[in-house]
């Protein structure tokens, strides 16, 4: 039942144009398939894929000129499959905490966002890393510039930290 042929409830419009010409019995006008049917099944990235996909956020001071964000953003631009740059930071967040995602990288995120995101991934069973592979204290307190992070399951966190610890120290060398 597609284009102009479709006339309200169990109808169509007559070859002239003139009216509606009743079919013999229910002709459907539409048919609704409910969104939750229409997704994929909510299946985990298995650690062993090849190819991460990742979330992305930086804090709003953070400069275009920045070296290390620019480094950061060009290297898993390369080595993931791809890099989930949003304007909403907790989708990234959900998606992670759900497995639909691998991890998260965070540069001097932002204080508003941080939170709420880090409390889920921690819930989820996430472990946070500095962006060297250092220990992350996930805290909320601070300027924006000690929230640069790693986040994952601990089965993906390490290749992501081999991601950001090369790097960073590329954008220093």
């Amino acid at each position: 039942m597609r284009g102009g042929g479709t006339y309200g409830r169990g109808g169509r419009l007559g070859a002239d144009g003139e009216g509606p010409v009743l079919a013999a019995g229910p002709v459907p006008a539409s048919v609704h398939v409910p969104a939750a049917e229409t997704l994929p099944p909510d299946v985990a990235v298995p650690a062993s894929s090849p190819r991460l996909v990742v979330a992305w956020t930086q804090g709003h001071s953070v400069r275009k000129d920045d070296a290390l964000a620019e480094a950061l953003r060009v290297a898993l631009e390369r080595r993931t499959r791809r890099v989930l740059a949003l304007w909403a930071p907790l989708l990234g967040w959900s998606m992670l905490a759900r497995g639909t995602i691998d991890g998260f990288v965070g540069y001097c995120a932002e204080a508003v966002d941080f939170p709420p995101g880090a409390l889920l991934a921690l819930e989820a069973g996430c472990e946070f890393r500095t962006l060297e592979g250092g220990p992350f204290r996930v805290g909320f307190a601070g300027p924006d510039t000690t929230r640069c992070f790693v986040a994952g399951r601990p089965g993906v966190l390490d290749r992501l930290v081999a991601l950001t610890r090369e790097a960073v120290g590329a954008a220093v060398a």
